[in-house]
């Protein structure tokens, strides 16, 4: 599957707000606002940091058979408050073909990197490329064998550690993962932490050898159909998490990014300058 192919579907589907789209495959998208904490006692909330979208296309994976006839697609869109920074993160896979995408969008430039490698076969080999700002054009950036385990992208292993679908059945241990971040495989622990009795929730933690989190969420622990991400967490700095409609991530997109001016070099500096 190609980028081209990958940007197509995105845009020939759309995407519902609810589980119950007409015609397979399923389709759901969730939204949230992620603010400081308060600290301000009479404030309802704290001051914005991002919105983040959450868009699935068959995500349920119920077959850890690989080699099989598995499809899916998935999806993080995350606009900040500050700097005008937009993040789209793709994955897709199709039987053992994996691919991500991950691009990076400010007021006045952009960058893209790519990653495909195999699901499956321990020590397939990973290769990507990348453009960017003051690099060369498609720069290979990660090539090699990929780790002594399976791989994975962040997104499928958030959703397989939820259901528990992964090859040894278990949410915990350590299993590789393809970092965009750092452009890297990585060597990432996973757990997942059985929260409440009335309304069961399980939170999840995937993070890198240096306690980094890489991604992490707060998930249903309800049956498979009724499941759906309560919060998403980007780092370990407090945060509170709102869920929020579709028209309210496209306003706050809009406004931090086409109707925002702000400068954005402080959100320039903090990312990596090897891609």
């Amino acid at each position: 599957m190609t980028l081209t192919s990958i940007v197509a579907a995105l845009a020939a589907l759309a995407f519902s707000d609810t589980p119950g789209n007409a015609g397979p495959p399923p389709a759901v998208a969730e939204y949230f606002l992620v603010t400081e904490e308060a600290t301000d006692e009479d404030a309802v909330e704290g001051a914005p940091i991002a919105v983040v979208a959450l868009r699935s296309i068959n995500p349920s994976m119920d077959s850890i058979d690989v080699s099989g006839d598995v499809k899916f697609l998935l999806e993080r869109e995350v606009t900040f408050a500050k700097g005008g920074l937009r993040v789209r993160h793709t994955e897709s896979g199709h039987g053992a073909t994996r691919r991500l995408v991950w691009r990076e969008f400010l007021p006045n430039e952009s960058r893209t990197w790519v990653a495909d490698w195999t699901a499956g076969v321990r020590g397939a080999e990973a290769q990507s490329i990348g453009y960017g700002w003051n690099r060369p054009v498609h720069e290979r950036v990660m090539v090699g064998e990929a780790s002594d385990t399976t791989v994975f992208g962040p997104l499928e292993l958030l959703y397989r550690t939820r259901e528990a679908s992964l090859p040894c059945g278990e949410s915990s241990g350590a299993v590789g993962v393809v970092d965009p971040v750092s452009a890297s495989i990585v060597q990432v622990s996973r757990s997942a932490v059985a929260l409440g009795v009335a309304a069961p929730e399980v939170e999840i933690d995937l993070r890198r050898p240096d306690g980094t989190l890489l991604l992490g969420a707060t998930a249903s622990a309800q049956s498979v159909g009724d499941r759906g991400f309560r919060a998403l967490r980007l780092s370990d700095r407090p945060t509170l998490n709102v869920r929020i409609e579709r028209q309210e991530f496209e306003r706050l997109t809009r406004l931090w990014t086409v109707e925002s001016r702000r400068p954005y070099d402080a959100v320039l500096a903090q990312i990596p300058k090897r891609r």
